[in-house]
């Protein structure tokens, strides 16, 4: 409501008052739309080694004071934060899996986004843009060394080998290895979480030349 106020008499009037009978009016407030937008980019040159997202939350419209910003990526969870006055804000989500094993490396796309609001804004709207990004598998190598050990005391009556298989890394489930001694197939197995398996061969063979045996 307007407030009291004064003239300038400059006709002379004997006796001007002034009688404020103004009210104040109310304005309909419309509705406009903030987009707060979400985005992903992957950083060139990344893979299962190490990979770095960048996370960006673009506002239509700078917020008067301080936005806070959450979403989750690959079950944990992420945060943005927009400073008053500002349009964006980002934040880099770095994967990190090296590994033996051919597999899928995915940095899943973002969940749950939601934001603070604390500017008060008449209709702030979430929009999640940001995408899944596949990373690169570095092909990585691994030894599987097949060794061989005669016991001690052996001989043509009866002599025994020991062979081993070694991994550089343990596999994640059970390991075939098959070789052929003397005509006749061996197998070892590696179990899972295990770095080595063995299995033994015998040979016997008494014969009547004076020689020594080769396996």
């Amino acid at each position: 409501m307007p407030r009291p106020t004064s003239a300038a008499a400059t006709t002379g009037y004997e006796d001007l008052v002034l009688v404020n009978n103004a009210t104040s009016h109310e304005v309909d407030d419309t509705i406009d739309t903030v987009n707060a937008t979400l985005t992903s980019s992957l950083a060139a040159g990344g893979n299962e080694d190490g990979a770095t997202v960048t996370y960006t939350v673009t506002l239509d419209n700078a917020p008067t004071t301080e936005e806070t910003f959450t979403f989750d990526v690959n079950g944990e969870q992420q945060t943005i934060t927009v400073a008053a006055n500002e349009l964006t804000g980002s934040t880099n989500f770095t994967f990190n899996d090296p590994d033996v094993f051919l597999d899928d490396n995915v940095i899943s796309a973002p969940t749950n986004f939601s934001g603070s609001d604390n500017s008060g804004y008449e209709d702030l709207v979430l929009v999640n843009n940001a995408t899944s990004h596949e990373v690169d598998d570095t092909i990585d190598t691994v030894n599987a060394t097949l060794t061989s050990s005669l016991a001690a005391g052996g001989n043509e009556d009866g002599a025994t080998v020991t062979y081993t298989v070694t991994l550089d890394n343990a596999p994640t489930t059970e390991e075939t290895f098959t070789f052929d001694v003397n005509g006749e197939q061996q197998t070892i197995t590696v179990a899972a979480n295990e770095l080595t398996g063995s299995t033994n061969f015998t040979f016997n063979d008494p014969g009547r030349v004076p020689r020594r045996q080769r396996h």
